[in-house]
């Protein structure tokens, strides 16, 4: 599962030269969230390295100067390199991350941002095109899942039913009868979580949240409101699933 979110860096960088403005500014003007495509996604998740690249840019590094420092979130290739060696077990090579730099770059999750020569060596910078990513592949399974509240009204759970007792098969059909009730009865609120996200980056960026699972959270809140919980809580005690 792919989480790419921003965690606070510890790698502090001393800088021989004042670099462009840019390379600090464009962090904040990057939209809050990327929704990545399915077909990108596999591709994106294909390789651990490409996850450990995209963390490397979210977690950054802090530039010191005798008059101050700033946190940079774009990074030269060496400096992904050395970023990537210092969290993770991954130990890339420069021609290794060039190769997937070019990658997702062609995924639109990576863009060229300046390059800055000193002498006669020019260096090339990267940055994120967004600071958090959202799979559709993953929010479309984890809907996949959800319609699983729908069990209930199906025929194969008849049949289950059917094989306790006489009693709790009563129990059990007032039950199902009073979930359907209830469920068209209830206008559900209906919330855009990749909005939400958008709204609420500043309390999300830093933290070290898994996004799926918190729409997977979001999911059971609105499918599942008080008044459908204690029901479902005694048809499990009905089927034995205690």
């Amino acid at each position: 599962m792919l989480i790419l979110v921003i965690i606070h860096s510890v790698v502090n960088h001393m800088l021989d030269l004042e670099l462009p403005s840019i390379l600090y500014e464009y962090w904040d003007t990057l939209p809050a969230v990327l929704e990545v495509e399915a077909a990108i996604a596999k591709k994106l998740q294909k390789k651990p390295i490409r996850n450990e690249i995209l963390h490397a840019f979210s977690r950054g590094i802090l530039d010191e100067t005798p008059t101050r420092s700033r946190r940079r979130h774009a990074l030269s290739v060496v400096e992904i390199v050395d970023l990537v060696k210092s969290f993770s077990k991954e130990k890339p090579k420069k021609s290794s991350i060039y190769y997937h730099l070019e990658l997702l770059m062609e995924f639109g999750i990576i863009q060229e941002l300046t390059s800055v020569k000193a002498g006669n060596i020019v260096t090339m910078y990267f940055g994120r095109t967004s600071k958090l990513i959202f799979l559709q592949s993953e929010a479309e399974e984890i809907h996949k899942k959800s319609e699983g509240t729908e069990l209930v009204l199906q025929p194969g759970f008849q049949e289950l039913v059917s094989r306790v007792s006489a009693k709790d098969q009563t129990e059990i059909s007032n039950l199902t009868t009073e979930i359907a009730r209830i469920k068209s009865e209830i206008n559900l609120p209906d919330v855009d979580f990749v909005a939400w996200v958008k709204e609420h980056s500043d309390d999300l960026v830093g933290i070290d949240l898994n996004l799926v699972e918190l729409h997977n959270l979001f999911v059971n809140i609105l499918k599942y409101p008080p008044e459908l919980v204690e029901l479902y809580q005694k048809l499990k005690e009905y089927l034995k699933l205690e």
